[in-house]
């Protein structure tokens, strides 16, 4: 994080901040001398259920990828699959805006690739919002581990799935072969929906405050 006299000057302008991630928290209150509250992201604000639905796959049919590293991950996966001699039906989805695999993906928007996710039956990542995702839809996923991705999911979302689904890329064959990653048991824990309801109060009681001012 760069700390700079504009930095300061900027975060100090605003009578309330609330952060993703421990890391940042204690960076802000660095600044601010404030407490400084760790949030669950925006994303976990969205009300799906009045979002038309992707209906052009099958429910929960194949394996998705939505990474950064995508290329790396499709280099990975295909070195390891020509030695296992099988492969699981792969569904590349990139990284929003920008995209790996095909042109098709960059009409899909934000809620048409959180449809993909929540169609597929595993999920493979390394970002935040891969993890945001497979965590609103309840599906299942592993976590290609990076010091980038540990950071920003340092906090009270780390608690909302088992770690065992972290691994490294050069496990990632290993781990598509286990059965217990694709089950959802560990998602739907009271911790994530506890997270979410004390970030809706907290912040709504800010908001509140401050527009009364």
């Amino acid at each position: 994080y760069p700390v700079t006299d504009e930095t300061n000057f900027l975060l100090n302008k605003f009578k309330f901040v609330g952060v993703r991630d421990n890391y940042t928290a204690k960076f802000v209150k660095d600044v601010v001398k404030e407490k400084v509250d760790v949030l669950c992201d925006p994303a976990f604000f969205i009300d799906r259920n009045s979002k038309k639905k992707n209906l052009i796959r099958p429910h929960r049919q194949k394996v998705s990828v939505y990474a950064n590293s995508c290329k790396e991950v499709r280099n990975q996966l295909n070195k390891d699959m020509k030695a296992e001699h099988k492969a699981p039906s792969l569904n590349y989805l990139g990284y929003f805006p920008t995209f790996y695999t095909n042109t098709r993906n960059h009409f899909l928007g934000l809620y048409g690739i959180l449809d993909e996710v929540e169609n597929s039956k595993l999920l493979i990542t390394d970002t935040f919002h891969g993890v945001v995702m497979a965590l609103m839809s309840k599906t299942p996923f592993i976590l290609i581990r990076s010091p980038i991705v540990l950071a920003r999911l340092n906090g009270p979302i780390l608690e909302c799935f088992d770690n065992s689904r972290i691994c490294d890329l050069d496990q990632l064959s290993e781990f598509l072969y286990e059965e217990s990653f694709y089950s959802d048991v560990d998602l739907k824990g009271p911790n994530l929906k506890k997270f979410i309801d004390y970030s809706t109060k907290h912040t709504s009681s800010m908001m509140k405050k401050f527009i009364g001012e």
